[in-house]
């Protein structure tokens, strides 16, 4: 929603290329800002039709950039194990990265939702495997493992129930008050 508040400030278009079908609380904070929307059916599709509108393709994806994550997660504890979720795969890299430099002894773990594309593509060792099945947890599942991902940096990949990960969001929001989600 934020891209979208920028190009509406800027007076620039500005176009999602999301998979599945329209649904009004997927599409409505953007579309009041005036974002507009397309919709593919396969979600592989995505970075084609995104390429094709013949802008600017935000591909944050493909890039892994230090940040302070690693430290102040470290300032704060002493982990044996940190998990992370998939999403782009740029933040267990980045936090791998630290962790390979700075901590020897913990370790690095990805939870995949069900239908993503990173325990398959690391299970298999195929960089660029690609699920061709939407994760119905939006915006952390990724139909292709991309470029930001890191497999040398991660110790263990785990695919997680979507049931599971909805469970253990309402527990923590249940147990702590925290607006967590899937």
């Amino acid at each position: 929603m934020a891209q979208a508040w920028f190009a509406r400030r800027l007076g620039l278009p500005y176009i999602v290329v999301m998979p599945g079908a329209r649904d009004q609380a997927r599409t409505g904070p953007v579309e009041e800002l005036g974002g507009e929307f397309r919709f593919v059916t396969l979600p592989l599709a995505i970075y084609d039709a995104a390429r094709e509108i013949g802008g600017h393709f935000l591909d944050q994806f493909g890039r892994v950039t230090p940040h302070e994550l690693a430290e102040e997660l470290f300032g704060q504890s002493r982990p044996d194990w940190v998990v992370s979720g998939a999403g782009t795969g740029a933040t267990s890299a980045a936090l791998g990265q630290w962790i390979r430099s700075h901590r020897e002894d913990c370790r690095v773990a990805v939870a995949d939702p069900e239908n993503s594309a990173y325990f398959p593509g690391w299970t298999l060792d195929v960089p660029g495997y690609g699920a061709g099945m939407p994760s119905w947890i939006e915006g952390i599942g990724r139909p292709r493992v991309e470029p930001g991902f890191r497999p040398d940096l991660v110790d263990l990949v785990v695919s997680v129930p979507d049931a599971a990960r909805v469970a253990a969001a309402r527990h923590i929001r249940e147990v702590t008050g925290l607006p967590v989600g899937a």
